[in-house]
C-alpha cells in the first residue's frame, strides 16, 4: 500500500492563461521507497467563448456516494486508502474545450488520447485476473451539456471509450 506524505499545488496566471500543477510525494510500504507523482500539469486558456485545457488533467463529471456511472473520464488509484473522495484520481493526457452560453448553460468536449485503466490492488482473489486484450492506445471522447436555472440543474452526456475497470476479468 501507499501513503501520501505531502501534496503540492502550483498555479500561475497571466493574461487569460493558467498553468496548473498538482503533485504528491508518496511512501510505498512494501519497498520503503519514496515516489513523486505529478497528478496534473496543464495549461488553461480562457477565450471569450469559454475554456480550453491542454495537458495532464483530472476531469470528473458528477458526484455520488457510491459507484457513479458518469464518472468515466479519470482513472483512480484504488491502492490508496484516502479519506478524501478525489485524492485517488489520476490525471490523463487530455484536451478539454468548454463553450458557455449565457450564465446558465455550457457544452463541454473532452478527448483523451490514450486509455488508462484504474490502478487496482493486486488481484489476490483466485477468480480475478488482468485481461491483456484491452487496447491501451484507444482514444476516448465525451460530450456533456449542462443547464442550470430556476430550481433545477440537469445535464446530458455522451461517452465513447473503455470502462476504467475493463482490464479485470472474472474467471
Amino acid at each position: 500500500s501507499k501513503n501520501n506524505l505531502s501534496q503540492f499545488n502550483f498555479s500561475y496566471t497571466f493574461a487569460m492563461i493558467d498553468i496548473i500543477s498538482k503533485g504528491d510525494l508518496e511512501f510505498r510500504n512494501e519497498t520503503k521507497e519514496r515516489l513523486f507523482s505529478l497528478r496534473e500539469f496543464y495549461i488553461g486558456f480562457y477565450p471569450s467563448f469559454g475554456e480550453i485545457r491542454l495537458g495532464k488533467q483530472i476531469n470528473s463529471w458528477g458526484l455520488v456516494d457510491g459507484n457513479n456511472p458518469t464518472d468515466n473520464l479519470t482513472p483512480r488509484d484504488l491502492t490508496l486508502l484516502s479519506p478524501e473522495i478525489d485524492e485517488d484520481r489520476l490525471g490523463v493526457e487530455a484536451i478539454k474545450v468548454s463553450k458557455i452560453f449565457g450564465s446558465y448553460s455550457s457544452i463541454t468536449g473532452i478527448w483523451i488520447a490514450e486509455f488508462e485503466p484504474n490502478n487496482l490492488p493486486p488481484a489476490n482473489s483466485p477468480g480475478l485476473q488482468v485481461r491483456e486484450d484491452i487496447p491501451k492506445t484507444r482514444g476516448q471522447y465525451a460530450l456533456k451539456f449542462d443547464q442550470s436555472g430556476g430550481d433545477i440543474d440537469w445535464s446530458i452526456s455522451y461517452f465513447n471509450g473503455v470502462d476504467l475497470n475493463a482490464d479485470l476479468a472474472v474467471v
